[in-house]
């Protein structure tokens, strides 16, 4: 792992990349798209637009999982460019098949660590929104330092966002919401507009897993969004 300058502090990871067998056809279609919609981690700030056939605005999902719900927005989408963040090898497999079946082009992945993308490759006041549907609420109190959403996280996404950009995460967990709440309280400059329905960009959206199976369980789902003001 790459070392860190002194003004970023590197926290508990909230998960472990494992190295997981992947069959000759998931293998096939790493090698046989990763080239056009797969991005290379690299320790240094990069125009992530100019690798996009367009440039529009872009919005980050971090931590998409198997990557149904994020497909479907892009595909829908064509105003905007979207870069997936994710460190599940299955997900980054589904997505790169699905991008190459429907021929989408303003969807990016990255398979790596979304602090250190973050920190070293985007440029800051550069993102427009981003998402971050049902991340893994580690429930258990000596766990919740596992959390991805922790204080220098939100700062570090604050600092890319331009103004009156979006930070919009959906978890199933209260615990998880007053959490962040009090974490973002302290940030001046953002602002709750979660009661702000037509700040919800792509509201009409396929479900994630996650999402499906929190309704299942009849689970009540938590909208937050925030703008950088």
């Amino acid at each position: 792992m790459l070392k860190k300058e002194l003004s970023y502090k590197r926290t508990v990871r909230s998960y472990v990349i494992r190295k997981r067998k992947t069959t000759i056809y998931q293998t096939n279609i790493l090698n046989k798209f990763w080239t056009y919609s797969g991005i290379n981690f690299l320790n240094k700030k990069i125009d992530i637009n100019s690798l996009f056939d367009f440039n529009n605005s872009l919005i980050v999902d971090i931590g998409f999982g198997y990557g149904n719900a994020l497909v479907d927005i892009a595909s829908k989408n064509f105003s905007k460019n979207f870069l997936g963040i994710e460190v599940y090898l299955p997900g980054i497999i589904y997505c790169l098949k699905h991008i190459n079946l429907f021929n989408i082009k303003n969807l990016k992945l990255i398979y790596y660590d979304a602090s250190d993308v973050l920190y070293y490759m985007i440029k800051d006041n550069s993102i427009l929104k981003f998402q971050i549907f049902c991340p893994d609420v580690w429930s258990k109190k000596r766990h919740n330092k596992r959390r991805i959403l922790k204080k220098d996280f939100i700062d570090l996404i604050f600092s890319k966002l331009i103004f009156k950009g979006i930070l919009h995460i959906i978890t199933d967990s209260e615990s998880y919401v007053d959490n962040i709440l009090k974490i973002i309280s302290k940030i001046t400059s953002f602002k709750n507009i979660s009661h702000k329905k037509h700040h919800l960009l792509f509201n009409c959206r396929e479900k994630t897993k996650f999402e499906l199976k929190s309704k299942l369980n009849g689970k009540k789902l938590f909208k937050l969004v925030f703008e950088k003001n």
